[in-house]
């Protein structure tokens, strides 16, 4: 597991940091993802999002690949920590360069395909934060995949976790619930 192999190599090697740890790791999931086969022995061509975090202290490191994202709620406020690396992110370059403007980028079909995840052939787009963030007492560490966020508003999700915030299985219960209604 991801744990067993971070604790083999940072808790008896101390040298190992976790930007490297993730790194290492992002491209192990990368692989066996590609690895998959079929009854027949062919790719399926599988992918998958990949959102990680560790908590050493008070510090937050985290490793994002795809869309899903990581969230800080911190007093009231829910800030999004990761970027989503999808088509749009280039569209976006693309109007910040002038060379189509923001409607066009809103409104490209293809604006949510991914440019990267893991199962790509080369995985070159990882985001890991390469400085902790420093976590502060009753913050909270919200992961999700777009299914959440897309069908939620931040007032929303602020809401459910504000209102279970002493058991965050509540919280995660009450967001799930008001995702399938």
């Amino acid at each position: 597991t991801l744990f067993d192999d971070y604790y083999k190599k940072v808790w008896k090697r101390n040298d190992v940091s976790y930007y490297d740890f993730f790194n290492y790791e992002a491209e192990i999931i990368n692989d066996k993802i590609l690895d998959i086969t079929d009854e027949n022995g062919e790719s399926v061509h599988a992918g998958a999002t990949l959102i990680a975090v560790a908590i050493d202290g008070d510090d937050l490191h985290f490793l994002n690949i795809g869309d899903s994202r990581i969230f800080l709620i911190r007093e009231q406020s829910i800030i999004q920590l990761t970027h989503d690396q999808n088509y749009l992110s280039v569209l976006i370059e693309k109007v910040n360069k002038g060379e189509i403007n923001e409607q066009q980028a809103m409104s490209h079909p293809k604006k949510e395909a991914l440019i990267s995840y893991c199962g790509i052939r080369e995985l070159k787009i990882k985001e890991i934060n390469s400085k902790p963030l420093k976590l502060k007492t009753d913050d909270i560490i919200m992961m999700c995949s777009d299914g959440l966020y897309r069908a939620l508003s931040r007032n929303e999700i602020l809401e459910a976790i504000d209102n279970s915030s002493e058991d965050m299985n509540i919280a995660a219960y009450m967001l799930t619930a008001a995702v399938n209604d």
